[in-house]
């Protein structure tokens, strides 16, 4: 038996093409790549339509409703959001991939090999939006024209800034690592009010956080964080193409191919929030307050996270961001229109007094849902918690 045997030239499976390239020569890993994500017949998209509806049969996609994460076992105040996504612009990850077509893969799942958003990354990328939300808040204000003044104004800009900051530690938890050491987020939020207000904002923050979880004065509280994530399983991949130039010469370095979902790719994100049985300190008010506080944030986040900033790597540079339309069903060539639930967004929230979840999308069909909508949905159903309606 001679060596090409053992070349496995005829595997169907494009996943085994790919890894087959990985000895190639670098313009044969592209050429053979291209043409295995871009061949014809469509073989690499029939198979990655066939690997998310097995996900989906072994019910390990992302959540579509509440009562996949058993909202309704959770404590009263508990939400749940999950809403379809359309990429405007290709999402870049990276892989621990070794042996592959190209030293760029988007990252996959293990076992089926589908394009993802880790939860990890989703939790990384909400919690740097809300840091620069803070940031923006204390230079410029924010769109309801509160801004703090801390000289003018120093109790009430201090109290303001702790109540923030003490917001994001219990939707994301502990700022320190488990050492107890700084570390950027710790460190960044330290320094972000003015250097005379810095040691009293200091001092504040460490007093309510302590009196929070009644922990001793030489203690630091440990916290979890309240939100919980999912991975977004996307439905193409695909190639992109970087083309650096140096700025010495503008000339061109060399081309840098990257895998990507790209535009156009559809996904679902979604998100669960608990709230545990202490938020409020046993005060039913106080519990309305703080977790309609998390709430609305919550939603301003999500909204800017999805349409302004991204969660792609080079976010920067427009990657990341989803269309304002939600996707919506099309019909294939017989006619027949693609299932309905999959696309019909969800925003379900456990009442904090006696009653069943109340789902603000209950309205179903094809109608033309925004990320806006689902950012004007949360700020409603935070006003009705503060209102007592909720």
């Amino acid at each position: 038996m001679t060596r090409d045997a053992f070349t496995l030239p005829d595997l169907k499976d494009p996943y085994f093409r790919i890894k087959h390239l990985s000895n190639k020569e670098d313009e044969d890993k592209q050429r053979g790549l291209r043409a295995i994500l871009h061949g014809k017949p469509k073989s690499f998209a029939s198979v990655l339509t066939r690997d998310l509806k097995l996900l989906a049969d072994l019910k390990l996609t992302t959540p579509r409703t509440a009562d996949e994460c058993r909202l309704a076992s959770l404590p009263r105040g508990s939400f749940f959001m999950s809403f379809p996504i359309k990429l405007a612009g290709r999402y870049l990850s990276r892989d621990d991939d070794v042996f592959y077509a190209t030293e760029n893969p988007v990252r996959k799942d293990k076992a089926f090999k589908v394009p993802l958003a880790a939860a990890a990354s989703w939790k990384g990328n909400l919690r740097w939006v809300c840091l620069t939300r803070l940031n923006d808040w204390l230079i410029g204000g924010d769109e309801d024209g509160e801004k703090p003044d801390f000289k003018a104004d120093r109790e009430n800009a201090i109290e303001k800034f702790v109540e923030r900051r003490v917001c994001l530690w219990r939707l994301f938890g502990d700022e320190k690592p488990e050492g107890g050491e700084n570390n950027e987020i710790d460190t960044f939020l330290d320094d972000l009010p003015p250097v005379e207000a810095r040691e009293d904002v200091k001092k504040k923050y460490w007093e309510t956080l302590r009196k929070l979880c009644r922990a001793e004065e030489n203690q630091h509280p440990r916290h979890q964080g309240r939100l919980r994530f999912f991975p977004t399983f996307f439905d193409n991949i695909d190639l992109a193409v970087l083309n650096p130039h140096s700025r010495a010469t503008r000339v061109n370095a060399n081309l840098v191919t990257l895998e990507c979902a790209p535009r156009g790719a559809k996904g679902r994100f979604a998100l669960l929030y608990i709230a545990p049985q202490h938020a409020g300190n046993g005060d039913k008010e106080a519990r309305r307050e703080e977790i309609a506080a998390d709430m609305a944030e919550v939603g301003k986040a999500i909204r800017d996270m999805l349409r302004v900033y991204g969660f792609s790597a080079k976010k920067s540079s427009g990657f990341g961001t989803v269309f304002e339309t939600l996707p919506r069903p099309e019909g294939d060539e017989s006619g027949r229109k693609e299932d309905l639930s999959e696309y019909q967004p969800a925003f379900v929230v456990k009442p904090i007094d006696e009653g069943e979840l109340i789902d603000h999308f209950a309205k179903k069909g094809t109608s033309k849902w925004k990320v806006g909508d689902v950012a004007e949905k949360i700020a409603a159903a935070a006003n009705a918690l503060k209102e007592g309606k909720l």
